[in-house]
């Protein structure tokens, strides 16, 4: 499963096409064929969330260690039916996502959600490579 996962990140990232847009919350990324893209930011090169991607989140409380995540919910891919019904939290940005975090606790995993980008405190951001 992880080496399906890597693959489809790979696939993904290599889509990536250059050019500017400007998203709603005023973050710069270039447009690709499959809706996802990347920005620049310092040193920095961050990619637009995608469904599925495999993320790093930093906790807000406690030990703030990185966690594994996978994101269940963008911007695109959020359905409106569910928000409008009070079953999930809207996005605040397109640049935020719906997280399912995964720990070593027995539990297995947790949810955060309109969660930022970032590599502070309750951020998430892709790995580097």
């Amino acid at each position: 499963m992880i080496d399906t996962l890597v693959r489809l990140y790979l696939y993904r990232t290599a889509r990536t096409a250059p050019g500017p847009r400007q998203s709603a919350a005023g973050l710069s990324f270039p447009p690709s064929k499959d809706g996802g893209g990347a920005r620049e930011e310092a040193s920095m090169r961050v990619r637009r969330p995608q469904l599925a991607d495999n993320v790093i989140y930093r906790g807000r409380d406690g030990l703030q260690a990185p966690r594994a995540a996978i994101v269940t919910a963008t911007a695109d891919s959020l359905d409106v039916r569910g928000v409008e019904a009070g079953e999930v939290p809207a996005l605040t940005s397109p640049a935020h996502v719906h997280l399912h975090v995964l720990t070593p606790s027995p539990a297995g995993f947790f949810v955060e959600f309109d969660v930022p980008p970032g590599q502070g405190p309750g951020q998430w951001h892709h790995p580097s490579r």
